[in-house]
């Protein structure tokens, strides 16, 4: 398993996502910005909606993500937690969009201090609020993802994300499910018109690929096309079933970072040979988290 470094994340849009809120997506989050402090780069801190982990910080819509930031940090939330944030805010701009908290604003720390993330839900309000983000000079953007949505990334142009996962043996068989689906996913072909060849059926889909539009597809092999992979709206077994009658194309790529996996009770080597078989091994990394020692689930 390849090991993390703060050059996976400075100077891009990254992503923190994974299957679900048990899977460490927080914690490597707070690995990739302390990594990223070490180095003496400066990250721009994102969440969506109200994913994540905050010890007592419940909402109608979920859990916010609490962290400490640093003095000159950027970062998002709303009014009602800036008002006694404890990293005296400076608010740099509104963002479009509200939440039970009142309205979302880009602000920067002034001094260390604990904060609440709290980001926009939609994908347009995400692109912009990274856009602000890079408007007033960050580089570096990690976004604390809601779990099972992608479709964000593919909204800003340049992103990428890292799938985060705490693997036990009681897990196994989903975290490859997830691994197979992922490598075939990241390796579908680029549509090309003009390589296109003469007599092909095509069927180019302007919304996501479901279990519905599969369904309904003729019994001859189709190529279909779709805008991106996250518009990919099948679990592995029926993507798989997809491929082995018809063919798959996306019009644009979106990078796949690789996953992050947490080893619980799992050895390295079972892993690796896991993440070898599903054709994964050179997207594999090892978690900062080391067999849930450090880890704190999000």
């Amino acid at each position: 398993m390849r090991s993390l470094g703060s050059e996976d994340f400075a100077g891009r849009v990254t992503f923190i996502t994974g299957p679900g809120r048990a899977s460490g997506k927080t914690s490597l989050l707070l690995a990739a910005l302390t990594m990223l402090r070490r180095s003496g780069e400066e990250a721009a801190l994102l969440g969506i909606g109200f994913e994540g982990v905050a010890k007592g910080l419940g909402s109608p819509q979920g859990r916010a993500t609490r962290l400490r930031v640093e003095a000159g940090e950027l970062f998002a939330s709303t009014a009602s937690w800036l008002e006694g944030c404890g990293a005296s805010p400076e608010i740099l701009g509104l963002l479009s969009g509200s939440g039970a908290f009142g309205r979302l604003a880009l602000a920067r720390a002034r001094r260390p201090g604990d904060v609440v993330l709290v980001g926009p839900e939609s994908n347009e309000a995400t692109a912009e609020a990274v856009a602000l983000m890079r408007e007033v000079g960050a580089a570096t953007v990690l976004v604390d993802g809601a779990f099972g949505r992608l479709t964000q990334v593919a909204a800003i142009e340049g992103a990428r994300f890292f799938s985060s996962a705490i693997v036990d043996r009681g897990n196994l068989a989903s975290v490859a499910a997830s691994m197979r689906r992922m490598a075939a996913l990241g390796a579908l072909p680029l549509y090309d018109e003009q390589a296109s060849g003469e007599g092909a059926e095509f069927i180019f889909l302007d919304g996501p690929l479901t279990a519905g539009i599969v369904a309904a597809l003729p019994d001859r092999p189709v190529l279909l096309v779709v805008e991106d992979f996250t518009k990919v709206f099948l679990e592995e077994a029926a993507l798989r079933s997809l491929l082995s009658r018809h063919a798959l194309r996306v019009r644009r790529r979106i990078e796949f970072a690789g996953f992050v996996v947490a080893r619980r009770g799992v050895g390295a080597g079972e892993v690796e040979g896991l993440a070898e078989a599903c054709g994964a091994g050179e997207l594999l990394f090892a978690s900062p988290y080391e067999d849930g020692g450090a880890a704190h689930a999000a």
